[in-house]
């Protein structure tokens, strides 16, 4: 096989260059990750996989019946499962310590450790125990959750858990996206929600709720950048805004030549993000001008400190400044 020129990896956009680097070939045998719910670890950390219940699955497939975790290496070696019993998981991630966050649905949580330690568990409080939780975002020490009634419910660290409900957003129907603001990012130093409902944004908080009058939305998703200084917002038809978390200045945009909401948002660094579409993720750097890259199946992405990293079920690569 021919060798690679040294330059094949470096893409620019205006006067700052980008490289894509491969870090693996990945071994999990071709696994279909759109069967999957993922949970990717910082840091180049595990994986978790965990089937989505959401989708039918076609009889006989034995391996996709299966309700345990799976665990794998960022190369796709199978590492072990860990089975966590009672209601359906709502969400899952990893934190700081790569400890596994598994919040269920009846509001209970469980904190699994890979060097086999009883898990840690505790409540998120009566309201999510009786209404149910229906999503969760989460950062390196803490979580905000959902509740069917559409609350929000905060723990700012998991290793010492108080339960805390957020201000009412008083929302009429379920929000397009959300996405936490983690506290050690936010000037007051408590956890910011951002919570995209109708065209506009909210910013919700233990204080109270602002909305920023926004109308260009609704938006499909929203990225925090590794400062907290940024967002990144897309709407549902792929025009990608960068804006400053207190909404007061914007920065750039773009706008896909296709209209088509994106699977996935997340900073490469701090002045650039990558957005997934399908086969194909989307690099859009500070001026609005962009690089797309195809890939064979659609890429899952994760946000890191200096870049972000994108695996599929054939490869893992990671983009940097």
């Amino acid at each position: 096989m021919a060798a690679l020129l040294p330059s094949s990896e470096w893409h620019v956009l205006q006067d700052t260059f980008y490289r894509k680097h491969r870090l693996y070939q990945m071994q999990w045998a071709e696994l279909d990750l759109r069967r999957f719910r993922i949970a990717a670890a910082s840091f180049g950390g595990p994986i978790a996989l965990l089937r989505d219940g959401r989708q039918l699955v076609e009889a006989g497939a034995a391996p996709l019946l299966d309700t345990a975790i799976h665990v794998y290496s960022a190369s796709g070696r199978a590492i072990g499962t860990i089975e966590c019993e009672g209601a359906h998981i709502a969400g899952f991630s990893w934190n700081s310590r790569e400890e596994l966050v598994c919040v269920q649905e009846d509001g209970n949580v469980r904190v699994f450790s890979l060097s086999g330690r009883e898990p840690a568990s505790f409540s998120l409080g009566a309201e999510a125990r009786e209404l149910g939780v229906v999503g969760c975002r989460f950062w390196d020490q803490g979580l905000v959750a959902m509740t069917s009634d559409l609350r929000f419910v905060c723990v700012a660290d998991v290793a010492e858990p108080k339960p805390r409900l957020l201000a009412d957003a008083r929302l009429s129907q379920a929000p397009h996206c959300w996405e936490v603001v983690p506290p050690h990012l936010t000037l007051s130093r408590h956890v910011e929600v951002l919570v995209a409902a109708g065209a506009t944004v909210l910013s919700v908080d233990a204080a109270g709720v602002q909305d920023q009058l926004l109308d260009q939305g609704p938006y499909a998703c929203i990225s925090v950048s590794p400062s907290g200084r940024l967002a990144a917002l897309c709407s549902d038809r792929g025009r990608i805004q960068v804006v400053s978390t207190d909404f007061q200045r914007s920065l750039s945009e773009h706008t896909r030549a296709e209209a088509e909401a994106p699977a996935g948002i997340a900073w490469c660094g701090s002045d650039a993000v990558v957005a997934s579409f399908g086969r194909e993720a989307l690099l859009v750097g500070p001026f609005g001008d962009a690089v797309a890259f195809a890939y064979e199946s659609a890429v899952h992405l994760v946000q890191e400190l200096d870049g972000v990293r994108l695996f599929n079920g054939s490869v893992h690569e990671t983009l940097a400044r």
